[in-house]
């Protein structure tokens, strides 16, 4: 049973602060830089420091445990082992970065019963999506909602209060919990949405950049990886910053929607596309099937392929996603989420997003024990 009282006054309090980070109206759009592989070379100096064992990311907090991107979640995902959290994020009208998975968030909160004549019609990334839309609510009115669990195989836990947590807040609850510990938790925010928030004047990279800096995170460069699965914006990133940079790869045959029709995440994959990304990302962030043989009938059979050949060739982290305890999740033909744990940790993955920090840890425990 989840020990809700240990963190409730520490929830509470960020919960009643609902301060606005101030964004310069005004920002010149930035131009697309290609940035060249001795400039990259500065994080693959910082990457060979971080860490020596794979890291666990809470993915959108103890995502399966606790409604996904709620403080509750993130504190949890906390206790239960991770290394770093991960809060996707979106922004207000009043340009204020909060926690939500996409900015449609009639999934993840009660937002039509608040609002109900709100709704509207979108074309994001080229989808035409019905729905609420971050982007039109202030942070007072994101206030008033209760975030919700989407997925129905899932603990529900209507009664309680979850919110929905600026990026100000979740930092401020993971500086109190390392400062409470000893520990050095750090986060792993993806910028969602990036060219369709950038089409409609909100540039989420910089308010992002100015907040790390307001939070004095801006020293802590091993305690942020910053991750998306467009590539223009991490380039710019990578010019303006110092920060880890994730690329992260979808579907094989889709593409980052700033390369639509242009270049799709299979061509990403090969060693030339690899190489592409190497000029301004040091780490990558794939679906964790591009990472094994496909012809594999077998546990014995299973062996990392090309992809992940070539990316330690090139000096990448590599740390895959979605990694979940229920068993239609877990990657055929294996069925224990602690023995596919132990697969990708035993094929020199770096790291692994997980909806279950502590399954993670506990498979990572027993993975050092086998090879020790």
């Amino acid at each position: 049973m989840y020990a809700y009282k240990n963190f409730m006054t520490i929830v509470m309090s960020f919960q009643k602060n609902n301060s606005v980070v101030a964004i310069l109206a005004g920002f010149l759009m930035l131009s697309a830089c290609q940035t060249t592989l001795e400039q990259a070379d500065h994080q693959a100096t910082v990457e060979k420091k971080s860490f020596a064992r794979p890291i666990v990311i809470a993915h959108r907090g103890a995502s399966g445990y606790l409604p996904e991107h709620t403080l509750e979640a993130y504190i949890r995902g906390m206790e239960l082992g991770a290394d770093f959290v991960e809060p996707d994020l979106v922004m207000t009208k009043d340009g204020v970065l909060v926690a939500r998975h996409e900015n449609e968030i009639s999934e993840t909160t009660n937002v039509a019963e608040v609002f109900p004549k709100r709704k509207t019609t979108k074309t994001i990334d080229d989808v035409k999506v019905a729905g609420w839309f971050v982007e039109d609510f202030t942070l007072a009115e994101i206030k008033k909602l209760k975030a919700k669990q989407r997925l129905a195989f899932r603990p529900q836990m209507d009664q309680q209060p979850f919110l929905v947590p600026t990026l100000a807040e979740i930092i401020d609850a993971v500086d109190q919990y390392n400062e409470k510990t000893g520990k050095k938790i750090g986060i792993v925010p993806e910028i969602k949405h990036s060219s369709y928030f950038r089409s409609i004047n909100i540039n989420m990279e910089k308010a992002l950049l100015s907040l790390l800096v307001e939070k004095k995170w801006d020293k802590k460069l091993d305690q942020v990886y910053i991750q998306s699965f467009e590539v223009s914006n991490l380039k710019e990133l990578a010019a303006l910053s110092k920060y880890h940079l994730v690329q992260l790869l979808g579907d094989p045959a889709e593409s980052p929607y700033d390369l639509k029709g242009r270049k799709t995440y299979r061509d990403m994959v090969t060693l030339d596309g690899l190489k592409e990304i190497r000029k301004y990302a040091r780490v990558l962030g794939p679906y964790k099937k591009y990472l094994v043989d496909e012809n594999a009938k077998t546990e014995t059979t299973m062996v990392p392929n090309d992809v992940m050949k070539n990316a330690k060739l090139l000096d990448f982290k590599v740390i895959p996603y979605t990694f979940r305890n229920e068993s239609f999740f877990v990657m055929k033909p294996l069925t224990d989420p602690v023995k596919e744990y132990e697969f990708f940790y035993k094929i020199g993955v770096d790291g692994v997003f997980s909806d279950f920090p502590d399954t993670a840890v506990k498979a990572l425990k027993i993975t050092n024990e086998t090879i020790n």
